[in-house]
């Protein structure tokens, strides 16, 4: 089903009740919309990012072109696609000290960023993140009972669920076009989360080799998880089977009902199923 069928399909006059969900990033913009009235709850929608423009420039573009953003919704999610994030236990977090503990783990930024922060209940962390300032008040013109997330959220709290089945150690990878997202667990206990700017297939197995090893992850036993953008998989399967027998591709398309018309992001797929 092609994305303008899809939309036809469905009543914006009860938009109302539909949540929006809309990922940004340097290459293009997603949208999921829910629709608890119908057959086919989930409508997917990608959009191509003028990149001679700047990412504000393209939102006020995007929501002056594609009328179906102009209703209302019950609820709006925005994930944030962003390198410019940190990570504090939950036990140890400090609301009033969010600046401080950002500033002090990230390099300094924009003058016009706003530090915002989630709370994954799952993985007993709390997410900093900077965004925008431009961007969060074109949103928050736009729309009421809205939500921003960093890209990392909804991820670490879907592997952190799925790596608490079985008996062994995982490392789950998102693969993106110009970096890696490392997530290190142990049945349901995060370790690590990292973010690698890396494109070569050879420099993707390297970072993830380095993380295995400096962990102790197990060769025979543990597993290695893999999503996202993966341009060549054969190869890197190849590779990565050198030294790690269990290496797995994660899909959660089966449980969304996605087709092969739209290419959805995955963090945007496991916030659907997370409901953060």
């Amino acid at each position: 089903m092609t994305e303008e069928t899809s939309l036809r399909k469905l009543d914006f006059n009860m938009s109302k009740h539909f949540t929006l969900s809309i990922r940004l990033s340097s290459d293009c913009f997603a949208f999921s919309i829910f629709n608890p009235l119908n057959e086919e709850p989930l409508t997917y929608i990608i959009r191509n990012v003028d990149k001679d423009i700047s990412l504000p420039a393209n939102l006020k573009q995007l929501f002056r072109n594609n009328s179906f953003l102009n209703h209302p919704f019950f609820k709006v999610n925005v994930i944030i696609d962003t390198k410019r994030y940190t990570m504090v236990p939950f036990e140890i977090f400090d609301d009033d000290a969010v600046d401080d503990i950002f500033n002090f783990n990230v390099p300094k930024g924009e003058e016009t960023e706003e530090i915002i922060y989630n709370i994954l209940p799952k993985a007993n962390t709390v997410v900093l993140f900077g965004m925008d300032k431009l961007i969060e008040q074109l949103f928050n013109d736009e729309y009421s009972n809205i939500r921003f997330f960093a890209h990392i959220s909804p991820l670490a709290e879907y592997f952190t669920v799925k790596s608490s089945e079985g008996n062994s150690k995982k490392i789950y990878v998102f693969i993106k076009t110009d970096a890696i997202d490392v997530f290190c667990l142990d049945h349901g206990n995060l370790l690590l989360v990292n973010t690698y700017i890396c494109k070569a297939t050879a420099d993707i197995c390297y970072y993830i080799l380095c993380v295995w090893k400096q962990l102790g992850y197990d060769q025979e036993h543990d597993e290695l998880h893999l999503a996202g953008n993966i341009p060549d998989k054969e190869k890197l399967l190849s590779k990565l089977n050198n030294f790690i027998k269990n290496v797995y591709f994660v899909s959660s398309e089966s449980k969304l009902g996605v087709t092969d018309d739209v290419k959805v992001p995955f963090d945007l797929q496991t916030l659907n199923l997370c409901e953060l």
